[in-house]
């Protein structure tokens, strides 16, 4: 009999998370398993709903989905009508990024001997944000990094049901990457654009860089796309600072890389970002903040550089990964094999199917890394 699972999550777009239920998906269906995503947020350009049917996938929402303003009245909808769109299923196992209210409901429509997983991606767990039991006593808790599963055991306890595990994201082998010798370099940002993904302190920090024929491309999408292109004019920064496109497919995110020389990722607030991991299968090398598990990919050294959450600190780390860079310093293929040592696309995927499809939840493998390779 086929597994049953159910999905729920609010998709805003190609990002870490989408592109990781992507690869989800993609690989529960390929091992005989029936899949219904939920979502009360669901943006056009989140690449799983453009390929549900060819995947194939469930896709459950509401008339509101597409504008996430619009969350309180999508959540309204679902309580009232998802009762009447799911009351036939019964799930084998809930799978869910959310611990709420809404989250409770949602697990009406599981099998009583269905199992639940929790799935956290950001900051560190602190007491604020401990499990009310009564709301949601998860089966299992899936954290990206043993560090943040660490910091879930130290709020619950340490019998709580706690697994590392990273998400899945485009980091299946490709071809050997060289850095380019140029002194133009192209620098660049993906991601949403929000202020906590430190797209404003990159416009601060920009002119104090004195950059040499270099231009800061930001790639992605958000809600402050329109605040941005205003700030970037109003700092005299039009020419130099360029906003892109998003991109939704493996091979329009390939492309951006093909064109970026440096990432930066300024971020107050992530857990184990997805695109950080892309970055090093591309062999493109990052400086990033020190925020979340970012820490545990420092061991990339000295092709990535994680530095303290502060603009100084985040400035220096810039200049000397750019001097490293034009020095040749800087090893693309070196990059690619770290990744593909510690973030195996395939071993990581058979672990994800491993823990979702079988009866009972395997031990918890990988205790203490957050990788494959002890990262």
């Amino acid at each position: 009999m086929k597994k049953r699972i159910l999905i729920s999550a609010n998709l805003y777009g190609a990002g870490g998370r989408e592109t990781h239920l992507l690869k989800l998906c993609e690989a529960l269906v390929d091992r005989g398993a029936e899949v219904t995503v939920a979502c009360r947020v669901a943006a056009r350009t989140t690449p799983l709903l453009d390929r549900a049917a060819s995947i194939p996938v469930r896709v459950v929402s509401t008339p509101f989905a597409a504008n996430p303003r619009w969350l309180r009245l999508s959540t309204i909808w679902a309580l009232l009508i998802w009762s009447f769109r799911l009351r036939s299923a019964s799930f084998d196992l809930f799978y869910t990024f959310e611990h709420s209210g809404f989250t409770r409901f949602m697990m009406r429509f599981i099998d009583p001997r269905g199992k639940i997983v929790l799935v956290r991606a950001g900051d560190l767990m602190t007491p604020a944000d401990k499990i009310d039991k009564q709301l949601l006593l998860p089966d299992l808790f899936i954290l990206e990094t043993e560090m943040q599963a660490d910091a879930v055991r130290s709020v619950c306890g340490e019998s709580f049901p706690v697994l590392a595990l990273p998400m899945l994201g485009h980091y299946e082998q490709q071809p050997p990457r060289r850095m380019r010798a140029s002194s133009a370099l192209r620098i660049s940002f993906m991601g949403r654009f929000h202020e906590d993904k430190g797209i404003f302190r990159l416009l601060d920090i920009w002119p104090n860089l004195h950059l040499q024929n270099a231009k800061l491309c930001f790639y992605g999408h958000g809600p402050e796309r329109d605040r941005l292109q205003k700030e970037i004019g109003s700092r005299s920064l039009t020419g130099r600072v360029l906003i892109k496109g998003g991109w939704q497919s493996r091979e329009e995110l390939a492309a951006i890389f093909e064109n970026t020389d440096l990432l930066l990722l300024p971020s107050a607030s992530e857990g184990l970002p997805t695109v950080l991991l892309e970055a090093m299968a591309h062999g493109v090398p990052f400086v990033a903040t020190d925020v979340g598990a970012v820490r545990v990919l420092a061991q990339a050294k000295p092709d990535v550089m994680v530095v303290p959450n502060s603009n100084d600190a985040f400035l220096n780390g810039v200049q000397e990964m750019v001097a490293r860079i034009q020095l040749g310093k800087v090893d693309g293929i070196r990059l690619q094999r770290f990744c593909e040592r510690n973030y195996c696309f395939a071993e990581l995927t058979h672990r994800w199917l491993d823990v979702l499809l079988n009866d009972e939840f395997p031990p918890a493998f990988g205790a203490g890394s957050a990788g494959l390779a002890g990262t």
